[in-house]
């Protein structure tokens, strides 16, 4: 059954009818649809329809020819579930927007482009696939002559291009470079005058490791320019070419591993029977088996005791054997010598006895793989094995260990922990649930995945870990086994395992034991250091963990190669297993020593005082904005220990970090917290005045009591730094403007004004020109805000700061839209989207998405800009529990529905967001744009719109709620 939008615009001009689709008819009369589908749910006036058809010289009987088109249109719409109706000197294509294939391509276009910007990599890939696949650049095909035609085509053209653009950098993030080179390069030969398609090869290419490959585009789109053009490239591009040359665009990710098969078939062995439940390890088991196919000589599977690789090694073994590979196996867990073990393999190759097992395997070389399986503590096995692969040609040896071997011809493999992905139970999950049922078997674990996952996660997904949470099925709940382990992290550690288990197995703390008893002593102190952070951690904050000691930092590939810590993760982060860290934890010899260097660290790292701004505009602050573990476990060392200074630097230091990252209520809760301790009567100050700034950030009701509070603390002290006080002003400046405060708005205007001109700094100068200009938009003066912004904007480009930049850039384009300045508010959140997909803004990404849902919805793209309101609706909801920008979010996305004529949704929303506002006790004009305030109107102004608002106004929730559902149900459900 054909589904999806009932007007197809890309390719010919056809409709659905029931499983197939059929053409809209004569030329002309596709024409008429198509207009009237590219305005869906609005009118469309008859002399619009003759200008767009037929052009300047229409016959004289055009009106009658539009009548009769439309009057079989009407009989083939109403077969896909639409009407046509008739007002006056109009036409109504009456329908949702995602009746329209060209609509439901802008929609999913805007929606993946603001998920790439907002970070939601996965989201974005699925959107911006879903359409680039809908995209055909010979829309409306065999109509090539009518008027409409070549603008509308433009305009979709620039979409698909800015889709497959942004497609790429999605691909390339999620470790897909090579797929991201595929599609430049078809990219670059349609289109070689595009240069973000030449930027997307370049990048991509460097991902993928190419680095002389994209060199080489970049000297490609040079030619093409002066050749065909007589340009040289954008300074965009000049600059991007000396990154690659001096390597500092982002690290590639790995490209994946294709593939490859060998159909040998020699002779048979018996193997141990292998799991008939392996869950997940089916990427190694491959990896193995390719491998073996290409006759690697030396496999080594690395990882912790019970990780399982023995239970790997024989799944891959298995696949082998049907091939007709011959493939043995030999137990080394009770030898301690290499010639012992070497026996013991040249048993399993059937060799039979033999004084001297080495010479027999030379003088046989016999074309058998053997898993020598438990390796890890035979002394000398690295050199035996590497004389006797020398000696031979056929021979391969599959060695299990929990180090590798090191050598040459050596192909390691990390057997990591199980996958215990959030939002849906990974491969750790599974078998969770695998092992519950044998415990219990009448067990439903379906409404449990919040519970499973998080168990998973405290077993590090290490199988022996959850066989023996599992376990404890048998007398505890899911719910309780989880609260236990929480309490009592040992639990783990020291529960015994399987009865049937080996001794090495008994305990997750045997295990370890036994792990730490092979790494050296640098890799067990710096395991002890990180034991702190229960999370993962960048390689930055490591070597400053490690400062004192900075060969530390030198052991990270030890740990992952040995199963003790998992990474990099695409964040270039590493994490220790939590069982380990509790394991190191319970053995460390100077705990507190360790709590130090991570505060002190996370201080380093963080302190706006060290770099400020590095050469692609990064703050230092902002640098700790992937190392959450790590400031959380600064923070309660902190307060724990009662360290008053050291939680004042920190509130100082994170301020940036908890306002990029979207975590004000952690940088709320820390400040309180820190109140509670003896501090001095400046840092006292310094601590409230922070605390009242993120009250703000949230609108919370208590934020001017907060703020003045602050700042009548900080008047009565000397030493309170300038630009804290002048955020602060700000700050509640900004509170009083949002509730219709005028005049204390202005007198906050002054304050700032005040400190600035005192302390004598430009940047404060400049943050103060632009706050007099915020000022100005909530007082109408929309003339003054924009030249206030703009001097701003102009400081902050100076600056570097690019959080400041986006955020100039997106009041900027609202002062624009006030004076009906549009188009120049659309170059301007061009501008401030390529930031937020390139600068950690974080919940600022929602009022970027909101005003390019304004300025779209301004510039009549009612279809991008409900997909931008959605995609900060969905912001608000996960980061940014403010309400004022969620009631903006509504407002604006009602506005849009009226544009496409659901008057019932725009009230809603608009209903929806009186409702926030009115629990938040936030004047109910404090969410408005003048534009979209008066694209409202309709809805308040009819007395059946406005008792649909009132009801949605008593329960705000459940309409967003259902929005978001809605949304994600029809990207997921639609077909093609």
């Amino acid at each position: 059954m054909t589904t999806g939008p009932a007007v197809w615009l890309f390719g010919a001009v056809t409709l659905r009818a029931g499983d197939r689709r059929v053409s809209a008819g004569p030329a002309k009369q596709c024409g008429v649809l198509a207009v009237l589908a590219l305005n869906v749910g609005r009118p469309v006036t008859t002399s619009r329809l003759i200008d767009s058809v037929w052009g300047d010289d229409p016959p004289h009987s055009v009106g009658n020819a539009i009548q009769v088109y439309v009057s079989a249109l009407r009989k083939l719409v109403a077969a896909a579930g639409l009407s046509i109706t008739r007002a006056g000197a109009t036409y109504t294509l009456v329908g949702a927007l995602d009746d329209v294939d060209v609509q439901v391509f802008e929609r999913l276009a805007a929606e993946g482009r603001a998920a790439l910007r907002s970070r939601d990599l996965r989201r974005a890939g699925r959107q911006l696939d879903d359409a680039y696949a809908m995209f055909d650049a010979a829309a409306f095909a065999g109509l090539d002559d009518f008027p409409f035609v070549v603008p509308a085509r433009a305009a979709l053209l620039a979409t698909g291009l800015a889709v497959a653009v942004d497609r790429g950098a999605a691909l390339c993030s999620l470790g897909h470079a090579e797929r991201a080179v595929a599609m430049a390069e078809g990219l670059v030969d349609t289109h070689p005058f595009h240069e973000p398609a030449w930027e997307m090869l370049m990048r991509a290419l460097y991902h993928a490791g190419r680095q002389s490959d994209a060199l080489h585009a970049y000297e490609r789109a040079r030619t093409t320019m002066l050749d065909e053009l007589g340009l040289d490239p954008s300074p965009r591009l000049v600059g991007l070419e000396r990154q690659i040359l001096d390597q500092t665009v982002e690290p590639p990710m790995e490209p994946p591993i294709d593939d490859r098969r060998d159909e040998d078939a020699p002779r048979r062995r018996a193997l141990p029977e292998p799991p008939s439940d392996l869950v997940g390890r089916h990427d190694e088991i491959d990896r193995i088996v390719e491998l073996a196919g290409r006759r690697a000589r030396l496999i080594t599977l690395v990882g912790l005791g019970g990780i399982g690789k023995t239970s790997t090694a024989l799944a891959a073994a298995s696949r082998l054997a049907a091939r007709g590979r011959a493939v043995a196996f030999a137990d080394l867990a009770a030898v301690t010598d290499a010639a012992a073990a070497m026996q013991r393999v040249g048993e399993a190759a059937g060799m039979g006895p033999s004084a001297d097992a080495v010479e027999a395997l030379v003088e046989s070389d016999p074309d058998v793989i053997v898993i020598a399986d438990n390796a890890e503590q035979v002394v000398g096995l690295a050199a035996v094995v590497a004389s006797l692969l020398a000696s031979t040609t056929r021979l391969t040896l599959i060695v299990t260990s929990r180090i590798p071997l090191q050598i040459r011809v050596e192909h390691t493999l990390a057997i990591a922990p199980l996958d215990t992905s959030s939002g849906v139970l990974g491969d750790a999950g599974r078998l969770f649930v695998q092992c519950a049922a044998r415990v219990q078997p009448a067990l439903d674990l379906t409404d449990s995945t919040d519970v499973v996952r998080a168990i998973c996660d405290l077993a590090g997904g290490i199988p022996l870990a959850l066989e023996i949470a599992a376990g404890r099925l048998g007398h505890l709940s899911p719910a309780k086994l989880l609260e236990r382990l929480q309490r009592q992290r040992a639990t783990l550690l020291d529960a015994p395992g399987a009865a049937d288990l080996p001794d090495r197995q008994h305990s997750l703390r045997t295990v370890l034991e036994a792990t730490f008893a092979l790494i050296t002593d640098e890799s067990a102190r710096l395991v002890e250091r990180l034991s702190v952070v229960k999370g993962p951690v960048s390689l930055e904050v490591i070597d400053a963990i490690c400062a004192d000691e900075p060969g530390l930092a030198e052991h990270v590939e030890e740990l992952v190669r040995s199963s003790l810590a998992s990474g990099p993760d695409s964040l270039d982060r590493y994490r220790l297993l939590p069982p380990v860290a509790d394991f190191a934890e319970s053995r460390a010899r100077d705990p507190d020593r360790d709590r130090d260097h991570v505060a002190r660290a996370v201080l380093d790292v963080g302190d706006p005082l060290v770099g400020q701004v590095d050469q692609a505009g990064v703050w230092a602050e902002t640098r700790l904005i992937d190392d959450a573990a790590a400031v959380t476990a600064a923070c309660a060392a902190a307060l724990e220990r009662a360290r008053a200074g050291e939680a004042t630097r920190l509130a100082a230091t994170l301020r940036r970090y908890w306002l990029v990252s979207g975590r004000f209520g952690d940088g709320r809760q820390f400040c309180s917290a820190a109140l509670r301790l003896d501090l001095d009567p400046v840092d006292r100050a310094r601590v409230q005045l922070i605390l009242g700034q993120f009250a703000a950030m949230i609108n919370d009701h208590d934020t001017a009591d907060l703020l003045k509070d602050a700042l009548g603390a900080a008047d009565t002290v000397i030493g309170v730094e300038p630009h804290l006080l002048l955020n602060s002003w700000c700050y509640l400046g900004s509170w009083m403007c949002s509730h219709d405060d005028l005049d204390g708005a202005r007198d906050a205007a002054a304050r700032v004004e005040a400190v600035a001109a005192s302390s004598g700094d430009a940047a404060l100068t400049a943050i103060s020109r632009d706050f007099a200009g915020y000022v100005a938009t909530h007082v109408g003066d929309f003339e003054t805000a924009y030249r206030h912004n703009s001097a701003a904007l102009a400081d902050a480009r100076r600056s570097g700061d690019r959080y400041v930049v986006a955020d100039l850039l997106n009041r900027s384009a609202e002062n624009l839209l006030n004076l009906g300045r549009g188009a120049e508010a659309d170059d301007l959140m061009n501008e401030a989207m390529d930031v937020a997909r390139t600068t950690a803004i974080g919940p600022m990404a929602a009022n970027v998405l909101l005003m390019r849902a304004a300025v779209d919805l301004e510039l009549d793209r009612p279809s991008s800009a409900i997909g931008g309101a959605l995609e900060a609706l969905r912001l608000t909801t996960n980061l940014l529990p403010d309400p004022v920008t969620r009631a903006s979010a509504l407002r604006i996305l009602g506005a849009a529905q009226i544009a496409v004529g659901d008057l019932a949704g725009a009230a809603r929303c608009d209903g929806a967001a009186a409702g926030i506002l009115t629990a938040a006790l936030v004047p109910p004009n404090a969410a408005l744009l003048e534009t979209v305030d008066r694209r409202l109107r309709p809805t308040r102004d009819d007395p059946d719109q406005r008792a649909v608002a009132e009801a949605a106004a008593r329960n705000p929730s459940q309409v967003v709620d259902d929005l978001l559902a809605d949304s994600e149900r029809l990207n997921t459900s639609r077909t093609r």
